[in-house]
């Protein structure tokens, strides 16, 4: 609709129609306003709990060294020597989710990039350095990054040479265009189902299932951004996103970290960390000041002694003796007790 008609539109209509739009607008404004407030709100929540799930080197190192990795590895190898053995669909799902995590640990990739790769795109990769990589045209991202790029070691792409020539044939068409992941059924993998197989073989490594695509995009962030900042923008180029989305969405455990030192130098210019200083404490909904413990020197230790010798000596010493000597004593008293810092008084 072209200008000069909404303007002409606009003439035509009535007083109180024009009114009720404007309300209406507003409205939806209000609407739209309390939405957006509420969605981030959960995602922020979301990104604060995320920081307990982060995957370690040690899961990772837990996961490559598990029983079902082995097996997946054991079962590559199989087809690697013998093109014809028939493989079950235990087998297939269990090599194909092994070779889903593996390329998901190195890229952070999504999920929408893994079940669009082709086994076109699979077998054109191009070697960079001493890596393929795989260039994936359909994803979330493409319209605004570009294919999306799945760097393989020469190892790991030719694990999926092995798979999808000797294991995935006999379960899927072998047709080009057909993405390189599919179900036991031989149909292509939704983005849902990836995270799934994802979540399958991390289990079966006995990792809990608590893994995603999203959380590891969250941890290789938070990773990468604290000892190596300088490659941010090069981590950003490989999971398809802008450096400014990973410093809002994924970085996690530098707030923690800010605030603490944020904390720390506070108390040290506000002075409340200095030692013997007294620290409130709440107790039975009265509010106690704690004092630091006394320390007296041996002077004083021996003048309190010899103060005493006498009461100490015949086991007579009690409260009321020590009363009846409270001329000699305040004197002794008042040297090593502390002094409030606020009332600036010793205590009675």
């Amino acid at each position: 609709m072209s200008t000069f008609t909404i303007s002409w539109l606009y003439r035509t209509v009535s007083e109180s129609t024009k009114i009720k739009v404007h309300s209406m607008t507003a409205c939806v404004k209000r609407w739209i306003l309390s939405y957006r407030k509420t969605c981030n709100e959960r995602t922020l929540t979301k990104m604060d709990t995320d920081i307990g799930k982060l995957i370690t080197s040690e899961h990772v190192n837990t996961f490559e060294r598990s029983e079902p990795a082995l097996n997946a590895v054991k079962l590559t190898g199989i087809a690697s020597a013998n093109q014809s053995t028939s493989f079950t669909a235990q087998d297939y799902v269990l090599v194909r989710d092994y070779l889903l995590a593996e390329i998901v640990l190195s890229n952070a990739s999504r999920t929408g990039v893994l079940s669009s790769i082709t086994v076109k795109q699979a077998r054109q990769a191009r070697q960079v350095d001493q890596y393929l990589v795989v260039s994936v045209a359909k994803h979330k991202k493409a319209w605004l990054q570009g294919p999306a790029k799945i760097v393989l070691t020469k190892c790991m792409h030719s694990w999926l040479n092995i798979f999808m020539t000797s294991i995935r044939s006999q379960f899927g068409n072998d047709d080009d265009t057909m993405p390189v992941f599919l179900t036991a059924n031989g149909e292509p993998m939704e983005s849902s189902q990836i995270c799934r197989a994802l979540q399958s073989i991390w289990q079966k490594a006995g990792l809990g299932n608590k893994i995603t695509c999203s959380l590891v995009r969250k941890t290789a962030v938070t990773t990468v951004h604290q000892p190596a900042p300088e490659m941010s923008s090069n981590l950003a180029d490989l999971m398809c996103h802008r450096v400014e989305t990973a410093n809002k969405c994924y970085r996690l455990v530098d707030r923690e970290k800010t605030s603490v030192a944020a904390a720390a130098q506070l108390s040290t210019l506000l002075g409340t960390n200095e030692a013997g200083k007294c620290s409130e404490r709440v107790a039975g909904g009265k509010s106690v000041r704690v004092r630091s413990k006394a320390v007296s020197s041996d002077d004083q230790v021996l003048e309190l002694k010899q103060l005493f010798a006498e009461a100490l000596q015949s086991g007579t010493l009690s409260m009321p003796s020590v009363k009846q000597s409270s001329s000699l004593l305040s004197v002794t008293h008042c040297r090593f007790l502390p002094v409030d810092r606020k009332t600036h008084r010793r205590p009675d």
